[in-house]
Formats: C-alpha cells, sequence, structure tokens
C-alpha cells in the first residue's frame, strides 16, 4: 500500500526501488508475515516451485467454493508422503538413483517446476551448508466481516521458512538427498538432490545441488499448501571458507588470436556457479575467492560503466587549442609519454601471466606500440606544418562551438532558456562549456584525430591505406572524435586549396533513425565551420561549407520541384514534413509547419517557419533574427536535403545510408558528385558508423558497392593512385579485422588497442566508484503467457513512477530518468501486440494496482477527476505513447525523438509516458533523460543488446535500469537466464562474429553488373550518359580492376597475392565475361529508371523487384542494397460455391 511517504535522496533511489516493486509484485515479499486477499497463485508469476507431475494442470485456489474434498485428498497424500519419508534412513535420509537424477534436473524446465538447481565447482569440505532463505507457504484462513451476511472470506497468510541443512564430505559423496526439517524434526516437503557431474577437476568436483518440491498430486487439481513461494536457497562452507573453484574452464590451445585475446582480457571475470529453472549468484571475499553461491529468481548484475580517461596533469581544452598550438603540442606531448610508460609497465607485467597468454600479450602490446609510433609521427607533422596547425586550431574553435550550440539546439524550452540567457551574437564560449562540463577532449578523441593526420598530409602513405577503426562503448565518445576528424580534413583542404569544391566527407549509416539523428548533430558543427570560413575568408576562400543529407526519396525530396510541391501544400492538408529539420541546429529555433489559434477571431493561422525558396532551392533560414544564420542577416543554413540540390553543390560533407549508394550505377550526376574533377576534388575520407552492422546479406552487398566507391572516390597524386582514407567506428564487433579485409581490402587497425585487461587500455578503464547500468532478469514460468508477464512489468513501473514523482515533489532530477519507458521488441509482429496491450491489458492492470496500492479515484459522468486519494493515479493517453520503427515516416522521427527530450514537471509538460521500439533505436540515439527500458525477450545477439540497452543511462548521474524479460518458452532465454550473471559480467565477451561474403555467387548474380556498369560510366565520357557497348580496352581495364580489389579483400596482409578462395576469381572472371556479352546482346539505348513506373523500353537495367516484363532481357540492378522482394497480388477467382 503507498500509504507513506518515501524517501528519495536521489536518481539511485528511485532505481533501487523500481527493482523492489518488481520483485513484490511478480515474485512477492521477503517478509515474515504477509496477508493477500486473494491466492498467490493469481498474483505471482515466479518462484514457486509447484508439487512433482503437476503439467499444464489447474491450481486450485483455497477459496474456491468445491476445494474441500480436494483439500482433504491433498492433505492426506501429504501425510502419507511425509510418513514414508520418515521410515527411510533416519527419517531423513535416502538414496538416489541417476534416473532419479535427471529425472529432478528435468523438473526444473517445466513451466511449473518443482525443482531449481546450482551446479558448482567444488572442494569438497568437511561440512556444506545449504540453507532456504525467505522461503514462502501461504495458509488459509476464513475472515468474518462484522455486518455482512455473506459467507466469509479466504484471507492467505504468508509463512517465512528459513532452514539449514548440513551435508557431510561422506554424505555428498555417497549421492543420499536430505530433507529440510521444521521444528518438530518433520519434512516441509523441500530436499536438497545431489547430482555428480563426469567431469573432473584436479581434486574438485562437478556437483548440482537440486532443491525439489517432494510433494506430489492425486487427481487432476491440488491445494496450494503443497507449493512453495519466493524459492531460494544458499551454498557454502560451515565456516565461510573459498571452496568454489570456476565453473567454466575454456581449453586456450584450440582458440585463434582473437579468441586468446579476448580470453586474456576477461580473464578477471569469473563464474563459479551456473542455474537450473533458476539464476545463480555468488559471493567473494577481499582475495576475490568465492566463499558463497546462491539462487537468484529475479537475477540482477550492474556493469560498471568504462569510461574515458582523464589526467588531472594533461588539459586538453579545446578553446585553448584553439588559441595557443604550442600550448596543444605541449599537452598533446605528455599524452603521448605517459601512453608510453603505461605501455612499458604493461610489458612488465606480461611475464606474470599464465603460459598459454604470454604470446597473445606480446602480440597486444605490439599493436598498441604501433599506434603510438603514428600518433608520434602526426604530431610530429603537427609540430612543423604550419598548415596543419592551423586547421587544427580552427577545429578546435569549431569543435567547442558545436558542441555548446547542439546542446543549446536540442535542449527544450525550459531548458533552453536557462541554458544560455545572454546574446547569441555575444557567447564567451569557455565561460558556458565550462557552466556544463564541456569544452574538453578525451584523451582517445585527440589522441585518435593526431593518429590521423599523416593519412591526409601524405595521402601516398601505408596510413591512408589503413581502416582505423574506433572500438569505444556506447556513448563513449566515438562520435566526437571522428567529428573532430572531419572539421579537421574540411579545414585543410580549404587551406591548401581555398577556391576548390567537392564533396570532402561522407558518413555512413546503416539506420535511418540514426541518419537522422546524426544528420542534425553533424550540421550543427558544419554551422560552426561555415561561421568560421566566413569569418576567415582570406584563408579559406568564400566557398561555402556545407552539408548534405542522401536518403532517399521516402524520405527527403528528390527534385526542387518536389520540394516546392511539398512547401505548397503545408497548411493546405496534412503532409509529411520530408525536410528534416525541425529546429534551428545553431540555436534551437522552431523550424518548418505551425498552426496558431488566434484568440480573438478564433480561427487557426498556418505558417512556414525557415522554409525558404532561394534562387529557385530549398533554403533553410533561421527566424530568430539574433542568430547568425538567421534570414534578417541575408544568411541561410548551409544545409542540403533535395538530391538534386545536392547533386550540383558537392557539399563538404554528405551524410546518409549506405542503401543510397546502390544509386550510383543509375545516376551520372551521383558518381558525379563524388568523384574528381578540374578545381572539384574528389572524397577524401569515408566515415562508416557503426560497422558491426555491415554484416549478413546487407555487409555483403556493400562488400561488392565498395569497389565502385573506392573508384569513384580515388585521385591521382605523383602518378599514383590514391584512395579515400576509411575510418569507422563501433561499440561491439567481433573478428573485426577480417570483416574490414572483407568489405573494403584494408588492413584494420582498432582503437584504443586492448593490451592485458579489459578493464584499462589506458585511454579507457572501468570506473568502480560510479553507478553503471543494472540489468535486471524476469524470468516467470508461472505466467500463462509472455504477455501477462510484459503487461504486469510495464504498469508495475508506471505506477512507480508516479510515487517517486510525487514523493519527490517533482524533482526531476530524481523521477525524470524513469518517467519514460522504453520498451524494446524484437519484431514489428511483436511491437504491434505490445502496442495493443498499452492501450488495453496495461489499463486495466493499473487498475487492479491502484487498488492494491490504496489509490482511490472517483470521477464524474465527463471522466474528471473529482475526489480520492489521487496522487498516485497515472493515466496513459495515447498521444503519450510513441514509437520508433520503420513503420514511422521519416518526418514523425524527428517530432518522436523531440519529445524523448522533453522532461516531466510538475509543471504542464507532456513526455512520452512509454516509448515503443525495435532495432532502429539501437545505434545513434543519445537522449541523456532516458534511463529506463524494458526488453521483450532476449535480442537475437549481443551486440544488439549492448547496443539497444545503451540507449538508457547515458548520463553518469542517472543510472540505467534494463528489466530484460525472458521467455521460458524459448530455449535461449532460459539459457541466458540460468547463465544471467556470468553472462552479463562479461557481456563484450560474447559479441557474436560477423560474416560479409561479397564475392560470393549470389552477390555476384545480384549486383557484380551494377558495378560494371558504374565503372564503365565513371572511365568512358561517352558511356556516362549513354550504354554504348564497352571498348575493349575498357572491359580488360574493369576486369583487371576488379580482380586486383577481390585479392586483396581475400587475402591475408602478408600474403596479398594468395587469395584465401582462388575459385571465387575464376567465377568472378567467368561473371565478368558473361556480363560484357550480355551487354552486347541487349543494345540498350538508355540505362534505365530506378522509377518501376517509367517505361523502361530499350534499357541496359531495369529495378529488381519489378513485376513487370522487360523486352530485351536487361539486367535487373538493385535501387537498394537491402533485400528486394518482388510483389505478388491476389485476387478471388473462385466463391467456394464455384461462383466467379
Amino acid at each position: 500500500m503507498y500509504k507513506t511517504k518515501k524517501t528519495f535522496l536521489n536518481s539511485l533511489d528511485a532505481n533501487h526501488f523500481l527493482t523492489e516493486e518488481i520483485t513484490k509484485n511478480l515474485l512477492g515479499p521477503s517478509e515474515d508475515r504477509e496477508i493477500l486477499s486473494q491466492s498467490p497463485k493469481q498474483s505471482y508469476l515466479a518462484g514457486v516451485l509447484y508439487p512433482q507431475k503437476l503439467i499444464n494442470e489447474e491450481i486450485i485456489d483455497d477459496n474456491d467454493d468445491d476445494n474441500t474434498l480436494i483439500e482433504e485428498t491433498s492433505e492426506n497424500l501429504q501425510n502419507e508422503t511425509r510418513e514414508y519419508l520418515d521410515n527411510t534412513t533416519l527419517g531423513e535420509n535416502y538414496d538416489l538413483d541417476t534416473a532419479d537424477n535427471d529425472k529432478n534436473l528435468d523438473l526444473t524446465n517445466e513451466l511449473k517446476p518443482s525443482a531449481m538447481g546450482i551446479s558448482v565447482c567444488i572442494n569438497l569440505p568437511e561440512i556444506l551448508v545449504i540453507s532456504l532463505k525467505n522461503v514462502g507457504q501461504y495458509l488459509s484462513e476464513d475472515k468474518i466481516i462484522e455486518h455482512e451476511t455473506d459467507k466469509p472470506k479466504k484471507e492467505f497468510i504468508r509463512k517465512n521458512i528459513n532452514i539449514d541443512l548440513e551435508f557431510t564430505r561422506d554424505e555428498i559423496n555417497s549421492g543420499k538427498a536430505k530433507n529440510f526439517l521444521d521444528e518438530n524434526n518433520k519434512p516441509i516437503g523441500l530436499a536438497i538432490h545431489i547430482m555428480k557431474s563426469r567431469l573432473f577437476k584436479k581434486k574438485n568436483k562437478y556437483l548440482t545441488f537440486q532443491l525439489v518440491n517432494q510433494n506430489t498430486k492425486s487427481g487432476e487439481s491440488i491445494s496450494l499448501k503443497d507449493c512453495f513461494f519466493q524459492c531460494s536457497f544458499e551454498i557454502k562452507e560451515k565456516n565461510n571458507l573459498p571452496i568454489f573453484e570456476k565453473y567454466e574452464e575454456k581449453n586456450i590451445r584450440y582458440m585463434n588470436d582473437e579468441e586468446k585475446s579476448l580470453h586474456l582480457l576477461h580473464r578477471n571475470k569469473k563464474a563459479f556457479s551456473m542455474g537450473h529453472g533458476c539464476s545463480s549468484s555468488w559471493n567473494l571475499n577481499d582475495k576475490g575467492e568465492c566463499i558463497k553461491v546462491f539462487s537468484e529468481i529475479f537475477p540482477s548484475h550492474e556493469i560498471k560503466p568504462i569510461k574515458a580517461k582523464t589526467f588531472s596533469d594533461i588539459d586538453l581544452n579545446m578553446i585553448k587549442f584553439s588559441k595557443n598550438i604550442d600550448f596543444a603540442i605541449s599537452e598533446i606531448n605528455k599524452l603521448i609519454n605517459k601512453y608510453d610508460e603505461w605501455l612499458l609497465s604493461e610489458s612488465n607485467t606480461t611475464n606474470l601471466l599464465d603460459e598459454d597468454l604470454i604470446d597473445i600479450s606480446k602480440l597486444n602490446i605490439k599493436k598498441a606500440k604501433s599506434v603510438s609510433k603514428r600518433i608520434k609521427e602526426g604530431l610530429d607533422i603537427l609540430k612543423k606544418d604550419k598548415n596543419v596547425q592551423s586547421a587544427f586550431m580552427f577545429m578546435n574553435k569549431a569543435m567547442a562551438e558545436q558542441q555548446f550550440h547542439y546542446m543549446l539546439s536540442t535542449a527544450d524550452t525550459n531548458e533552453n532558456n536557462s541554458l544560455f540567457t545572454g546574446n547569441l551574437g555575444d557567447i564567451n564560449y569557455d565561460n558556458e562549456l565550462k557552466k556544463n562540463q564541456k569544452g574538453n577532449w578525451y584523451p582517445f578523441q585527440i589522441a585518435f584525430i593526431v593518429l590521423n593526420i599523416k593519412s591526409f598530409t601524405d595521402p601516398l602513405s601505408d596510413d591512408r591505406k589503413i581502416m582505423d577503426l574506433i572500438w569505444f562503448p556506447t556513448g563513449g565518445g566515438k562520435t566526437e572524435a571522428y567529428l573532430g576528424l572531419s572539421a579537421f580534413v574540411i579545414f585543410l583542404r580549404k587551406i591548401l586549396n581555398p577556391s576548390s569544391t567537392g564533396n570532402v566527407v561522407i558518413m555512413r549509416y546503416t539506420l535511418r533513425l540514426l541518419t537522422t539523428q546524426q544528420f542534425f548533430r553533424a550540421s550543427t558543427l558544419i554551422c560552426a565551420c561555415e561561421k568560421i570560413r566566413s569569418e576567415n575568408e582570406e584563408i579559406f576562400g568564400t566557398e561555402e561549407i556545407n552539408i548534405g543529407v542522401w536518403i532517399g526519396g521516402d524520405a527527403t525530396p528528390n527534385t526542387e520541384q518536389g520540394a516546392k510541391k511539398i512547401r505548397e501544400m503545408f497548411g493546405k492538408m496534412k503532409i509529411e514534413n520530408k525536410f528534416l529539420i525541425i529546429n534551428c541546429p545553431w540555436c534551437g529555433s522552431e523550424m518548418g509547419p505551425k498552426s496558431e489559434l488566434n484568440s480573438i477571431t478564433g480561427k487557426w493561422k498556418n505558417s512556414l517557419l525557415g522554409y525558404k525558396n532561394e534562387d529557385n532551392k530549398h533554403a533553410f533560414a533561421c527566424e530568430d533574427k539574433k542568430c547568425f544564420f538567421s534570414h534578417k542577416n541575408s544568411k541561410t543554413l548551409p544545409i542540403y536535403v533535395v538530391d538534386d540540390t545536392i547533386y550540383k553543390k558537392s557539399p563538404s560533407l554528405i551524410i546518409g545510408t549506405i542503401d543510397k549508394f546502390a544509386s550510383l550505377p543509375w545516376r551520372i550526376d551521383a558518381i558525379n558528385c563524388f568523384k574528381n574533377e578540374k578545381n572539384k576534388l574528389s572524397t577524401d575520407l569515408i566515415i562508416q558508423d557503426e560497422l558491426h552492422l555491415i554484416s549478413g546479406p546487407l555487409g555483403s552487398v556493400a562488400g561488392m558497392y565498395e569497389i565502385l566507391i573506392n573508384a569513384i572516390t580515388a585521385k591521382k597524386i605523383e602518378g599514383k593512385e590514391v584512395n579515400a582514407k576509411i575510418i569507422g567506428s563501433t561499440a561491439t564487433i567481433s573478428r573485426a579485422e577480417n570483416q574490414i579485409r572483407s568489405l573494403y581490402a584494408r588492413e584494420g587497425v582498432i582503437f584504443p588497442p586492448q593490451t592485458n585487461q579489459i578493464e584499462d587500455s589506458f585511454f579507457s578503464y572501468e570506473n568502480q566508484k560510479l553507478d553503471g547500468r543494472k540489468y535486471f532478469g524476469i524470468f516467470c514460468p508461472s505466467s500463462s503467457s509472455p504477455q501477462i508477464t510484459l503487461t504486469k512489468t510495464i504498469a508495475s513501473l508506471l505506477i512507480a513512477g508516479k510515487k517517486i514523482a510525487v514523493d519527490t515533489d517533482f524533482n526531476s532530477d530524481i523521477f525524470d530518468p524513469y518517467w519514460t519507458q522504453v520498451i524494446y521488441f524484437n519484431s514489428i509482429r511483436e511491437l504491434m501486440g505490445g502496442a495493443t496491450l498499452i492501450s488495453d491489458d496495461v489499463k486495466e492492470e493499473l487498475n487492479a494496482l491502484y487498488v492494491k496500492k490504496g489509490v482511490n479515484v472517483i470521477k464524474n459522468k465527463k471522466g474528471d477527476i473529482v475526489s480520492g486519494n489521487y496522487d498516485y493515479y497515472r493515466p496513459i493517453y495515447q498521444e503519450n505513447v510513441g514509437e520508433l520503427t520503420s513503420r514511422q515516416d521519416s518526418s514523425e522521427i524527428p517530432v518522436i525523438l523531440k519529445k524523448l527530450f522533453i522532461k516531466k514537471s510538475k509543471e504542464k509538460s507532456f513526455p512520452l509516458d512509454v516509448c515503443l521500439a525495435t532495432n532502429m533505436i539501437q545505434v545513434g540515439i543519445d537522449i541523456p533523460r532516458l534511463s529506463l527500458m524494458v526488453m521483450n525477450g532476449q535480442p537475437k545477439t549481443t551486440s544488439e543488446y549492448i547496443q539497444a540497452s545503451s540507449r538508457v543511462g547515458r548520463d553518469m548521474n542517472k543510472p540505467g535500469l534494463v528489466f530484460t524479460i525472458l521467455s521460458p518458452f524459448k530455449p535461449r532465454d532460459r539459457s541466458h537466464y540460468e547463465h544471467f550473471k556470468s553472462y552479463h559480467q562479461s557481456l563484450y565477451n560474447f559479441v557474436e562474429p560477423t560474416s560479409v561474403t561479397p564475392h560470393s555467387d549470389a552477390v555476384r548474380k545480384r549486383c557484380l553488373h551494377a558495378v560494371v556498369i558504374g565503372l564503365c560510366r565513371l572511365w568512358d565520357d561517352k558511356l556516362s550518359k549513354s550504354p554504348a557497348v564497352p571498348s575493349t580496352e575498357l572491359k580488360e581495364k574493369i576486369t583487371k580492376y576488379i580482380i586486383e580489389y577481390i585479392k586483396k579483400s581475400d587475402s591475408d596482409p602478408d600474403h596479398p597475392e594468395q587469395p584465401n578462395h582462388p575459385e571465387e576469381i575464376e567465377k568472378t572472371k567467368k561473371e565478368l565475361l558473361y556480363i560484357f556479352r550480355r551487354w552486347e546482346s541487349i543494345t540498350p539505348s538508355k540505362y534505365g529508371s530506378m522509377s518501376p513506373n517509367q517505361s523502361q523500353k530499350g534499357v541496359l537495367m531495369y529495378p529488381s523487384g519489378s513485376e513487370k516484363f522487360i523486352e530485351g532481357y536487361p539486367f535487373e540492378t538493385p535501387t537498394s542494397m537491402r533485400n528486394v522482394d518482388k510483389e505478388c497480388a491476389a485476387r478471388i477467382s473462385e466463391t467456394i460455391r464455384g461462383e466467379r
């Protein structure tokens, strides 16, 4: 009952309260006494041990009308069982054969389990103590209510059970079970069974201890007296000696280098037990030795944050770096020296490792020293090259301004007003950034930028050919690192070629949602760069620094004509906003269509804020006259979203989905946007964010298109071909070097490099002092369906969130992180079922909780609350339920994201109560206020699990809380539940390897011809617009280029001329011959259109998935890198009666 006000001192108290509420509502209390008005079977869904052989049969509650006979029958059976047990050896011991042990283990896997167990590796002690801890039994009593003539009502009173049971070494070896006895030395119905494993580890034994409900049923039903609730037990040596050894031991001799490295890094994360039908955990002493293992029904594990390391004696301030290059060089030099000292200490610890780990440790340190050498080379260039110094200083200035303005533009209205109250034209960035604890580089960020300097000052160097991959946990600052490098490269090109145009940086993403949010962040940086350029035209020239978003016609307009039509339709009818920008990225002012009610006339007035037509092009201009990019200052934002304009402008930074690059063979203007010609230079830097997502079918197709992209972005320097530098980022990846080689035909280098332990890589460390993200497992085998568990979980968190808000007097720092629930589903189909639960079942469950918690709401006929104890009442309205999935229009995504930034307050504010999501949110969402997630089922991969759950708890002062609902109907979910702690404490160790096969038969047949067509249009001016048959010389050039690329991508770095799959080379040659012959036979007059509705006569290509027959047998060509299935239509041809 919510009768008393609870004290919450901080958000961590709120975090703990939510887990307590879930435990109470789904498992039950651990108190000595509880009185229920309904059967605990109806209330509690987990932690119950049922009588044996009770499978999918109804449990009759003690308050049912026809239960008397069943109770008597059950009681007689129970007495018989106890009498049998009394007659065994000493009244408490009896022998078990192997079959019985196996049967008991099977009992743990039933949906209504009769047993739970823990497996351990144990050094057998003289005395082993196994204890029941706060197990509950419920007895029914009649409750007589005065002045009521009805029969007495039933109450269910909880009895708490705590019993210790001792086993001698001989008893354990004998395999005898023991019963837990009550105060009268009678068995209570629970016993410990011991199962021996065939596995042996020196003097230790692998044993499974099972807590078994010895009661059995009779007939079709059973009394609740035979059930035990809130079941839990623990195992320890009598004097708390450390008798438990590491449970899982892997043979390192059979591991590859990466597996050995992971084993080395996670060697301190030991698992001491595993559960059966329950989860298990353990306690360690001060020496890290295990002294106790115990069962957990709702396991939890806090993952301490891996944070970027900072050093008090090294100042990496952006503003200082932007003003004083000598200071910057000095501080970076100190950082490198400190890194070298740390590497030396790591080398010294190598010889202290186990013999099997020494070689892999030396290899890791060798890679780290190679990285250190490259950082030093970059610093040497920075010391000597004045142009590099200038670009570096301006980059720091731009990044500092970007940090402040992104913070300003993404804050909600109230925050915005309190965040900055000065004049936008006169901002003291140093003071403002310090006030908000911003404006400093993390060491790994600045080291990564300096690491890559040589790639751009010496394009012929080997550094240019390396793909540098930033591997850092989510929320660690990867985006800042590659944004900083982007600004550096843009400024360096402008300094070296002030009059040049052309694309400098490509940022590629796999998901539309990720692209949308990162576009806004990158736009703020480009605004800072353009502002700096306009103030320093004598250095950078007059050509604008700009950004374009290239994600396709479903999200943004393809043509200026289309953009004009959309602008004209605003205000006339409801239409999707395809312009993406709904706030000024510099100051946060509102942009886009707006409707206002005139209080005098009572009429709505429609207006269009910030969307303009400048020189027949769509333009953005801020409405705030104080903003630097205000149209009142004759300024426009350097942002372009229309494809046609992007092709003409070739913006400095182009950000888009990887899918869009499938349009390159179709559009010569898209090819020309990136290639090198006259004063328009080709791309220097390609950034692939979230590299782990470029895998499977998408990664395989993307790897084939990389051949074309590699050629388009190439340029000649001193007669040698130079390709764009590629960098990537990820938080979760395995076998990255193999994936990089297969995708990009390059060597891959992971930064920061790991050495001997995951807890410390010099640039990052596991912060034990900070509160981490807590994962809480919910496994309810007693629930008739997972939907019931999900409903109860959502409702419990909603009402608990309201209590925290009320009891803290709406202190947003404490309650707001847990106000909005992000509910994660593994598929759209599951999400649609969840949406139905929110609108129906969750509301009913809330009503039930109101009664249980004493929330009394009285409404009038209009539905208004007029009286009652309604402080904790929390209605759920549909407008406060959001969704982030692929079902959403692109125009809706920024709106939902904006709502997620809104904080709940005592005054009127309307943040989302619930946000339904799928894997669309697993990357790129960075909303600091979110700290609560419910995951409906274990995601398909560990990578997805880490990425998705990392969307919450990104603010270190608001620890994240993730409730993972694991289904008893799915073996994989059950396995994760039973290994919950061992899995979560080494989460990154379980990331699955990615797979890409870009040169397989299926990929060749699907898109090799598209690459050939793109290369023809790139390298032959005549073929750029007309699909004449390629010349023999061109065919040979294309064949040689593709084969050499495949050899590089399919070979080891030490043996580049020896492909691992030579048969694929021969198959590719044959496929190329076939493509050229088929091209000749088609005799096309045009390349074709990406639109399936346009005429496709005499074409070389037609869109994949088209159901129309195309004359001439042209190439079926992808318009997207994802799977494209042909559509089919169904019609009724005959009724059941045979009528048409």
